[in-house]
Order: C-alpha cells, then sequence, then structure tokens
C-alpha cells in the first residue's frame, strides 16, 4: 500500500493482504502513484477518487487503507492547486488515522506535519504552527523518533514563529532543529546548512549582527563543500550575509557577495527568474545606499520589467519597485 509522497509524507509498504479485491485495489492504487509522479494530475485524480470508492467497498469505510486513498487524493488536489478540497480530505484522513492507529502513532505525526504544510502555504499561519506543536509533542513524548522529518519539523515550525513575529520561540525551535540535525545527520549535512541560514535570519532581524555572520558563514562553508561553488543555496546565504553587510553599512564586503549570488542565480535559473530579481534589487539597495542613484536606478529598472512580465503590473511587489523607482528622481547622483 502507498500513499503518494506530499511533502514530508512517508511512503508506506503493504499492510494488507486480503483477496483479489484488495490486490486489485494496491494495484489501481500504485498506478494512481505512477500517475501523481508523473504529472498527470488530471488523470490521477480521476483514477484516486475511484481508488477510494474502491478502498471503502473493499475494506470498509474505518480502515488504513482509506486513510491512505484519502491521502493520495488530498496530494494530487494539493499539486493542482485545489487547497480547499486537499485540506477536506487531509483533516478526514487525520481524523480516521488518529481512531485506528491513536493519536500518538507515527504516521500521525506525518499527517499533522502535512497539513501544517498546508495551512503554511493558505496563509494560515496560526493554524499551521498549532498543528506543527502537536505532531512535535507526538516525538517528545515518544524517545527514539529522531528522523529528518522531525528536524524539517522544528525547521518549519520555527519559520512559522518568524512569520508570526515571535522571534524568541523561533530561536529555540532553531535551536533545536539545529542540535538534533548534528546529531543524526552530521554537522556537514546540507539541512544543517539550513538552518544556521535562518537561525543567522532571526539574529538579524534582531539586530545581534556578530552571531548572525558567524552563522551565515558556517552555513556557507558547508554548503560549498556538499553542493560545489554554484548552487542555489550558496547563492540564498551569500544573499543574505550580503544583506548583513549591507545593514552595517559595509558596502565593500557586501557588493562581491551580491554580485557572486546574482552570477549563481542567471547560470542556473536564467535572467527572466523572479529570483534574479530579488537579488538584483538588493544589489540596487545597496547602491542607492552608496549614494549611486543611477546604478540602482539600472538595476531596479530592470527588476521592474522582470517582476512585472512574471507577476502583472498591479501585483504587489511591482508597485513597490514602481514606488522605489519613483523615489530614485528626487535624489541627485
Amino acid at each position: 500500500m502507498k500513499k503518494i509522497t506530499f511533502l514530508l509524507l512517508i511512503i508506506l509498504t503493504a499492510k494488507i493482504c486480503f483477496a483479489s479485491t484488495a490486490q486489485d485495489w494496491e494495484e489501481q492504487n500504485n498506478k494512481v502513484v505512477m500517475l501523481h509522479k508523473q504529472g498527470c494530475f488530471s488523470e490521477a485524480a480521476e483514477m484516486a477518487k475511484e481508488s477510494l470508492k474502491s478502498a471503502e467497498r473493499t475494506f470498509g469505510k474505518k480502515h488504513i487503507n482509506v486513510v491512505t486513498a484519502l491521502n493520495n487524493l488530498a496530494s494530487i488536489y494539493y499539486a493542482q492547486g485545489r487547497y480547499p478540497e486537499s485540506e477536506s480530505l487531509f483533516e478526514k484522513a487525520l481524523f480516521l488515522e488518529k481512531k485506528l492507529l491513536g493519536p500518538e502513532h507515527p504516521d500521525v505525526f506525518t499527517s499533522l506535519i502535512n497539513l501544517a504544510l498546508l495551512s503554511r502555504d493558505r496563509a494560515n499561519f496560526e493554524r499551521a504552527e498549532d498543528l506543527y506543536e502537536e505532531a512535535l509533542q507526538i516525538i517528545r513524548k515518544k524517545q527514539g523518533l529522531e528522523t529528518p522529518a522531525v528536524v524539517e519539523a522544528l525547521n518549519n515550525l520555527a519559520m512559522i514563529n518568524k512569520l508570526l513575529g515571535d522571534f524568541e520561540k523561533a530561536k529555540t525551535h532553531y535551536d533545536e532543529a539545529l542540535k538534533l540535525g548534528e546529531k543524526i545527520l552530521g554537522q556537514g549535512h546540507p539541512l544543517v546548512a539550513t538552518i544556521l541560514n535562518n537561525l543567522g535570519e532571526v539574529y538579524r532581524f534582531n539586530g545581534e549582527f556578530e552571531n548572525a555572520e558567524q552563522l551565515y558563514k558556517r552555513a556557507i562553508l558547508i554548503q560549498e563543500r556538499y553542493h560545489g561553488l554554484e548552487h542555489l543555496d550558496v547563492a540564498v546565504t551569500m544573499n543574505n550575509l550580503a544583506l548583513l553587510y549591507n545593514d552595517k553599512q559595509k558596502f565593500e564586503l557586501a557588493k562581491p557577495l551580491f554580485k557572486q549570488a546574482l552570477a549563481i542565480q542567471r547560470k542556473l535559473l536564467g535572467s527572466e527568474h523572479l529570483q534574479v530579481s530579488k537579488t538584483m534589487y538588493n544589489l540596487g539597495l545597496l547602491y542607492y545606499d552608496e549614494g549611486d542613484a543611477l546604478q540602482a536606478r539600472t538595476l531596479w529598472n530592470e527588476v521592474y520589467r522582470i517582476q512585472s512580465l512574471a507577476l502583472g503590473k498591479d501585483h504587489p511587489d511591482v508597485k513597490k519597485i514602481e514606488g522605489d523607482i519613483a523615489k530614485l528622481s528626487t535624489v541627485k547622483n
């Protein structure tokens, strides 16, 4: 019995083997998984709906295979951007899973994390925070469930804390994620580098620049050793370290980092990518802070062009850059 991988959702092995009807359902479910992996979402959705009906007929409505079928259909709806339908199915699956396995089963932890990720993507951050907390309570009660998924959950919860403006909670959860990540993955793992970068962001926002700088540098060292010098993760952390130097008005240190991050992103993503425009905006901000309005305008005009094509001229980000360019007209070079 397989569940479609939805973010952190594990793929389960077959637990039940009844008669030919059970085997038929197993084959049907495997096809759903295959179609999802191939990106054939419309076809996968139709087959997943039939798989759900088959599971309910074959095993009864209160069976773990029904949970699997519900989760698979929910995952496909998520991939299609049908978030309300996806959320409803995930909720139904979670309710049944708790009844069948108990509220502290490891599979319930995974389902809670998936629902939290969906809530985050729908910008329902308070709900996401509650779901992450509930999931992590399972782990804290059951010693030995120290897995990369738990590290991911702690990291994601800290991200939600930060989005909600609770930097102390964010720091606590990042610290916990870092400690566990180094323990089970090793100090040179890319997930550890991600956590270091994220924790550095918390320190930077709090104005604790020295701590943030050390964390960024540690993250870059790990990322370059693991991925090589030209990788998107390297570019992200370089951009953040450059922002820190820019905040401290150390423009001579910030500028080469922005340029290096921009070069990596252009090479890997292409010159028209939104992430490229964001780093380009930051470099323009550096020039603005230096008093070089001409260079800032050149970069921000390009940012405006890329973002207006990708997002449309009425998007808030496009309106913001338009306003920033307008302000430059009052600045004498």
